[in-house]
C-alpha cells in the first residue's frame, strides 16, 4: 500500500487515528419504574445470566406469593370437587366451575411471576460494564437508561482517514493499532465507509483489533493506526 511521504509512517506503512468500541455493545435500560437495590460499577466484568441492576420489589414478590397461595387454594378446591363427584355429592358443574378457578388463578401466578422477573436486569452475554447511568437507591422511571455494556473479546475499531486512501484500501488489510499509553496489538481492515466527508474529504473506516486480553485494550481507547504496507 503507498501512500503520500507525509502520511508514511515509521512502521512503514500510512497512519491515522482510530478509538476502539466493543465488537457488540448494548444499552440496558429499565423494563419498571422502580428504586434500584443494587447495580453493576463501571469496569465490572461478568458472565451471561449474571443480575446487573436489582430493583427493590417487596411488593411484586408478595403480590406473587398471594397469587402462589391462591393457586394452591384453588387446586385443593378442584380436588376436593373430584372426590365429591366420585360419590355423587357434587355436579359436573360444581367441578367445571372450580376447574375454570383454578385456571385463572394460574393465570395470576404467571403474571406475578412476570413482573417479579423485571426487578432483575440480566447480563445479555459475558461482558464488561463501560457506564453507568444510574447508582443505587435511586428511584428510575419505566425505559430510563442504567447500564451500557460490551462483549468480551474482539474489540472493533473506528478509523478516520484521508479520501485519498481510497483505491489502496480494502477488507482484509492488517494494521497494528498503538494505544496512547502503549498497548500494541494487530488488526484488520473490515469495513469501508460508503460516502467521503465533503467538509474534511476524509473517510470513516472500521476495523476488528485481536489480542484484547493480552494487549490490555478497552473501549474508548483512541490511539495510532498504522497499515501494513502491501
Amino acid at each position: 500500500m503507498t501512500a503520500p511521504a507525509a502520511l508514511v509512517a515509521a512502521e512503514g506503512g500510512p497512519s491515522a487515528q482510530g478509538v476502539l468500541k466493543g465488537a457488540e455493545e448494548a444499552q440496558l435500560s429499565s423494563e419498571m419504574p422502580g428504586r434500584i437495590a443494587r447495580i453493576a460499577e463501571e469496569g465490572e466484568t461478568f458472565h451471561k445470566g449474571d443480575t446487573l441492576v436489582e430493583f427493590a420489589c417487596d411488593m411484586l414478590r408478595a403480590e406473587e406469593d398471594m397469587a402462589r397461595a391462591a393457586e394452591q387454594g384453588a387446586r385443593a378446591q378442584v380436588e376436593n370437587q373430584r372426590r365429591l363427584e366420585a360419590v355423587k355429592s357434587a355436579g359436573t358443574l360444581d367441578v367445571a366451575m372450580a376447574e375454570a378457578r383454578l385456571t385463572e388463578a394460574q393465570a395470576r401466578t404467571r403474571g406475578a411471576a412476570a413482573k417479579g422477573r423485571l426487578c432483575r436486569v440480566v447480563a445479555p452475554y459475558d461482558g464488561v460494564v463501560l457506564k453507568r447511568d444510574a447508582k443505587p437507591h435511586e428511584s428510575v422511571n419505566l425505559m430510563a437508561p442504567l447500564l451500557k455494556v460490551a462483549r468480551r473479546g474482539t474489540l472493533e475499531i473506528t478509523i478516520i482517514a484521508p479520501a485519498t486512501w481510497l483505491p489502496q484500501l480494502k477488507p482484509g488489510l492488517g494494521f497494528t493499532f498503538a494505544g496512547a499509553t502503549g498497548q500494541k496489538a494487530d488488526g484488520k481492515l473490515t469495513r469501508i465507509g460508503a460516502a467521503v466527508d465533503p467538509a474534511s474529504q476524509t473517510l470513516e473506516l472500521r476495523g476488528e483489533v485481536s489480542g484484547e486480553p493480552a494487549a490490555g485494550l478497552k473501549p474508548g481507547m483512541a490511539g495510532n493506526v498504522v497499515f501494513r504496507a502491501q
